[in-house]
């Protein structure tokens, strides 16, 4: 019996001593660099898990490649050196192909295109993940990437002249940027300080809050204005590393984890901004591209090289299920969305941004009356087309509205509308015209420029003199003529009841609105 209570104290004395049971360490690495924001995002998700264990969890976070760049880590968390990264897609790329997609350059437009389309694909991603070992905690999100160089480029031919950082270790995108008439030079991400303090190469893609954190752009002060691709990352386990957190713990790990990536998808475009603003300060030298005679040909490259990156990396199905996303998401917010036969209109006598009495079209046809009723005004659709009108890289709709009070006038309006289904707004409003006095016959956007085509007389309203066709750009939220020319009307004796047997600039047969009779006949385009 004292021997068995004997044991029984060193027992209880052994547990004392021990105390509660020592924390699980979860080591996580990161080309992030250390102070910055998503560092600190880290940090704060850390010390939440801490605090959600009650001290049963610690992460411990190598910050700004300390464990290798993105292909090391992920060969770490293999071999259990590392429990945890967060990588950019190049270290998913190393997991599985899928990811890919997100490299391509010019597939999203917008953060709100990106969002959707990862929402759709997120599923099939972190299968894709599980099956091989990972599981993941948050999606990242680092800004949009640009070109940063040493030395300005303005044209693709300067650009091309000049060394790329690539990305060691992925020899076939290497052989890419090779075939698309680029110089690349392979080098770990570690590397590209001193690469670009040494001339190893001249130009990098990267974001401009990675710029600014890591310091590239005093050496590389120049960056090109057009977004290339949306830096997607993500932060992810070693499921074994995982599967040894008490399980009890998963669901609140996993939650904290998830509003970190929602912290970033929320903060991430004003620290773009912010960046940008920083190294403005500092000398940055935007060079732009956009809405410049330089951009189709930047654009061009782009397409080919998106093609490539496609046909190379992509899986297929990964593909197709991104462009089914994209696509839905870009019917949805598109102009085209927009029923415009079905919508009410601002009457004529008011501008965009003014408090308007409304007209209502029902299947194309509405009506207003001016002068307590005295005078009635019947509405109709005329054509609606699409183009970059503003050159802010989405389109817009040129929405023709005609209208008669049933006397000899016709009148007809050309109206800028911007937007989707959901929230569609006035852009822009041309003067009304009445017959031969501007006539709206054709609208489009040839070559970056609004070209329109109206009726012209310097006579009567009823005598078709001639066809005006005028061109503008687009200057500060509104349009600049650039060109006016007049061309003889390809038939005056048909006169104004007659259809015009031509084809305007934009390609198209005039709209006719046949105001002598049988004018809903001619409708449409």
């Amino acid at each position: 019996m004292r021997t068995a209570r004997a044991g029984l104290v060193v027992a209880c004395a052994a547990l004392v001593l021990a105390g509660p049971a020592a924390a699980q360490t979860v080591k996580l690495a990161t080309l992030i660099p250390e102070g910055s924001f998503w560092d600190r995002a880290l940090r704060d998700m850390g010390a939440g898990w801490e605090r959600l264990t009650g001290g049963g969890v610690e992460l411990r976070i190598y910050p700004g490649g300390v464990a290798g760049d993105d292909p090391d880590m992920i060969r770490k968390l293999r071999i259990g050196q590392l429990q945890a990264a967060t990588v950019t897609v190049t270290g998913l790329t190393e997991i599985d192909p899928a990811f890919a997609l997100f490299e391509i350059p010019g597939f999203f437009d917008s953060y709100e295109e990106l969002f959707h389309v990862l929402d759709a694909l997120e599923p099939e991603l972190e299968r894709r993940l599980l099956e091989r070992g990972f599981r993941l905690l948050h999606w990242g999100h680092g800004g949009w990437i640009y070109f940063f160089s040493t030395r300005r480029a303005a044209t693709l031919a300067e650009l091309q002249d000049l060394r790329v950082f690539a990305w060691a270790g992925n020899d076939r995108m290497t052989t890419l940027w090779r075939e698309q008439g680029f110089r690349p030079v392979a080098l770990a991400a570690t590397d590209i300080l001193p690469g670009l303090e040494t001339g190893l190469f001249e130009t990098l893609p990267t974001t401009p809050i990675a710029a600014l954190s890591l310091q590239w752009f005093r050496s590389a002060p120049y960056m090109t204005d057009l977004p290339l691709a949306p830096l997607l990352g993500a932060t992810i386990i070693d499921e074994r590393a995982w599967q040894r957190l008490p399980a009890d713990h998963h669901p609140a790990l996993l939650a904290a984890a998830a509003d970190t990536g929602t912290l970033f998808a929320r903060e991430i475009p004003d620290e773009e901004r912010k960046a940008l603003t920083e190294m403005q300060r500092r000398g940055l030298e935007v060079v732009p591209l956009i809405g410049t005679p330089q951009e189709p040909r930047w654009r061009e490259a782009m397409e080919s090289f998106a093609a490539a990156m496609r046909d190379t990396f992509v899986p297929e199905e990964i593909y197709a299920a991104a462009l089914a996303a994209r696509t839905a998401f870009r019917d949805n917010r598109s102009i085209r969305s927009v029923d415009f036969a079905n919508l009410s209109f601002p009457l004529w006598k008011c501008e965009p941004g003014e408090s308007c009495a409304m007209v209502e079209l029902v299947d194309g046809e509405g009506s207003f009356d001016e002068l307590d009723g005295e005078v009635s005004y019947d509405v109709y659709l005329g054509f609606v087309r699409y183009g970059d009108v503003t050159g802010d890289g989405r389109e817009e709709a040129l929405v023709r509205l005609g209208s008669s009070a049933g006397g000899t006038g016709q009148f007809s309006e050309l109206l800028v509308y911007a937007g989707s289904a959901s929230e569609v707004s006035l852009v822009h409003r041309f003067p009304t015209g009445d017959r031969a006095h501007g006539s709206y016959l054709d609208a489009c956007v040839l070559d970056r420029r609004l070209a329109v085509v109206r009726e012209y007389s310097e006579s009567c309203m009823a005598c078709i003199e001639a066809i005006e066709t005028t061109e503008y750009s687009w200057k500060e939220h509104s349009p600049k003529l650039e060109s006016r020319s007049l061309e003889p009307h390809p038939d005056p004796d048909q006169g104004q009841c007659g259809l015009f047997d031509f084809v305007t600039v934009c390609g198209n047969r005039p709209f006719d609105f046949l105001h002598c009779e049988n004018r809903g006949a001619a409708r449409g385009d």
